[in-house]
């Protein structure tokens, strides 16, 4: 877990989006300690699939994020993206 730890930290300063997806019904309340790092971005997100009642739903909530995060990383490097 550390190790993992490790790695998020070091590339929360990439426009890199991290997602892990629970699947079943264990427990997964160790899922916490990797999403509370010290990392300079958010760049973490943790959803149960068992939380959503589609595919669909739980694809519109990952894509979401990810497009959050990555936006994040934008406009923290100050980047303008033009069409």
């Amino acid at each position: 877990v550390q190790e993992t730890k490790d790695h998020l930290m070091g590339a929360s300063n990439d426009p890199l989006s991290v997602v892990f997806v629970g699947l079943g019904e264990a427990d997964f309340s160790g899922m916490e300690e990797l999403l509370d790092t010290d990392q300079r971005r958010d760049i973490t997100t943790f959803v149960r699939f068992n939380d959503y009642n589609s595919y669909n739903a739980l694809k519109e909530v990952v894509l979401d994020e990810i497009t959050d995060q990555l936006v994040n990383y934008y406009f923290q490097k100050d980047i303008l993206l033009t069409r």
